[in-house]
């Protein structure tokens, strides 16, 4: 009777890699790439960050495997939330988080076997990895034990085209939102040029200034550009334990490219949040990191009226008339993160004093530019929201497509 499944240890061979001792430098710099946990990022392995010797590969506990080898990582914190697989485009070595799959039967192809994985990582990550303090790690012989479907091999060609064009979809609906939001501060470099190399204007506080296209009104404070009665401030010092139903607490993470896009938002009690009522937030507002990665700014959406801000976090309440579209930019300029930098205090605790944002120097273009500007932004966010709602249409998809090929096979 033919076996309709197998586990991977009877139709896959697995390797461990290895380290070269970092003390002889005969076995590193060469042309052999070296992949470790930092290197799976990507779904097809072409080089690494690290490259070692022949030497280095004969005299250490490494393997070299060919280009078609399976990688995923057995050791890292990564192991928390996700468990990237890869394939080697070229013959490559690797650590000892790593660990390599080599298909060693003719039933079954590495891409088939590559996409089996891929179906099942939420398995692995609730079945299959051991949670440490810091690092978590693969059990021994989970990936082993899975039980592969033995489909004929013209039914496991459907399949890895059929997983590879729903992925490339998705790769591509990424790309054009990622295209979309480089627009924007393309389009105000076009517009206003690079504040701090500008020739035709002198940026200091309070001067008036008018450029030879009269793109230039005057410059201002940052302090001066908002609601007197709230002012600049950071937000909650302790939040507490999560509570349940709280008022959600905005972190640097929750915004990511200078746009805001909370994910697993945590909550304080409203008893708290209440004691940093000047940063409880109406919508409209610019959130600024202060702490730790400095410089990191994003419009607060209506919809999160209400919540607070870490501590980390600046408030800056925009005043009415003036564009939170160009200022939101313009944080992001050259000129602006130079201020940032230069202006960052701290060793272990780094980070920006609130007198000096408020003294941040912001230039003013005329109004009707800066009207320009925002008309073409506001349209500019509604392409980035439409590319964002079909790159998360176009991976459910993928997902249930991905869950329900190798369900349907079990």
């Amino acid at each position: 009777m033919t076996k309709l499944s197998a586990p991977l240890s009877e139709v896959c061979t697995f390797r461990h890699g290895g380290t070269p001792t970092k003390s002889n430098p005969k076995y590193w710099g060469g042309d052999i790439p070296w992949v470790s946990p930092k290197d799976m990022k990507t779904t097809l392995l072409r080089g690494a960050q690290d490259s070692i010797t022949q030497l280095g590969v004969d005299e250490s506990a490494t393997s070299l495997v060919p280009s078609g080898t399976i990688l995923t990582v057995v050791r890292s914190g990564i192991l928390a939330h996700s468990v990237p697989f890869a394939i080697a485009e070229r013959p490559l070595t690797f650590n000892q988080d790593i660990k390599a799959i080599q298909v060693s039967d003719s039933r079954i192809t590495s891409d088939y076997v590559y996409w089996f994985l891929r179906s099942k990582e939420p398995e692995i990550l609730s079945r299959g990895v051991k949670k440490g303090a810091t690092v978590h790690s693969l059990q021994s012989g989970y990936l082993e034990s899975l039980p592969i479907p033995l489909l004929s091999t013209s039914e496991q060609a459907r399949i890895v085209d059929l997983l590879s064009r729903a992925e490339n979809i998705v790769r591509m609906r990424r790309a054009a939102e990622q295209k979309a939001k480089e627009i924007i501060p393309a389009l105000f470099l076009d517009m206003f040029g690079d504040p701090g190399t500008n020739p035709s204007a002198v940026f200091s506080a309070g001067r008036l200034n008018r450029d030879r296209t009269g793109t230039l009104e005057a410059t201002k404070l940052l302090g001066d550009l908002v609601d007197p009665e709230r002012g600049i401030t950071y937000g909650v010092v302790q939040r507490g334990d999560e509570y349940a139903g709280g008022v959600p607490v905005i972190r640097i993470g929750d915004f990511v490219e200078n746009v805001w896009a909370p994910k697993d938002v945590v909550c304080t009690d409203p008893a708290i949040s209440s004691k940093y009522s000047r940063t409880v937030l109406q919508g409209g507002e610019i959130v600024v990191s202060i702490r730790g990665t400095i410089g990191k700014a994003a419009i607060v959406p209506s919809s999160a009226a209400g919540w607070n801000v870490a501590r980390e976090v600046a408030v800056v309440p925009i005043l009415p008339g003036v564009s939170r579209y160009y200022i939101h930019a313009f944080l992001q300029s050259d000129t602006a993160q130079s201020f940032f930098l230069r202006e960052t205090r701290g060793v272990a605790q780094r980070g920006i004093n609130l007198e000096d944002l408020r003294n941040l120097t912001v230039p003013m273009p005329t109004p009707a530019k800066v009207a320009r500007y925002e008309y073409f932004v506001t349209r500019l966010n509604h392409v980035v929201a439409s590319q964002s709602a079909a790159e998360m249409l176009a991976s459910s998809a993928f997902e249930s497509l991905l869950k329900g090929v190798f369900g349907a096979a079990a």
